[in-house]
């Protein structure tokens, strides 16, 4: 019965054609990608420092793009599972600032040496791509009512100028 209801409610999200009912199609998607990025920077975060490659790029941008990316596909799962606005953000903010804590405390057992620095940098991280989101919502949600509406005009266009078809 339940599995019935969940699909009915994401066909009738996906008719209504909301960004939101996009998200609830490609929910799983969204979790397993979310997953695998988190499994991912567990894995890459705890390699000891002996064996990381000589790179000419500041590990300081690894933290910044990998929080980014973590923060970004989580406000994205729990967008899909209906949670809004400030309560989402702060929700997102809360779990990766936990995280960041964790994985820098962790590190330390795995011959790293685990940074206040880069914790504060972590959770400045997730907080960035969360504001950068909420600018962004705005004309992205704007343009994608425009296409929508741009198609739905080609349609009764198209259902008046050749009705037999």
């Amino acid at each position: 019965m339940r599995a019935k209801a969940i699909a009915r409610k994401e066909r009738a999200a996906r008719e209504m054609g909301s960004a939101a009912g996009t998200l609830v199609h490609h929910r799983r998607w969204i979790i397993a990608s979310m997953v695998l990025l988190w499994v991912a920077a567990v894995i890459a975060s705890h390699v000891p420092q002996e064996d990381l490659p000589k790179l000419p790029l500041n590990f300081k941008i690894f933290h910044v793009l990998g929080f980014m990316a973590l923060a970004g596909m989580f406000s994205l799962v729990l967008a899909s599972r209906g949670w809004k606005g400030v309560k989402r953000d702060l929700v997102v903010l809360l779990v990766m600032s936990a995280y960041a804590a964790f994985d820098e405390f962790t590190q330390n057992y795995f011959h790293r040496h685990g940074q206040v620095s880069d914790w504060l940098l972590d959770t400045a991280s997730a907080a960035t791509v969360l504001i950068i989101c909420r600018v962004l919502a705005g004309p992205v949600s704007a343009l994608i009512r425009r296409f929508r509406l741009a198609r739905l005009m080609r349609q009764k266009n198209e259902r008046y100028l050749y009705p037999n078809e």
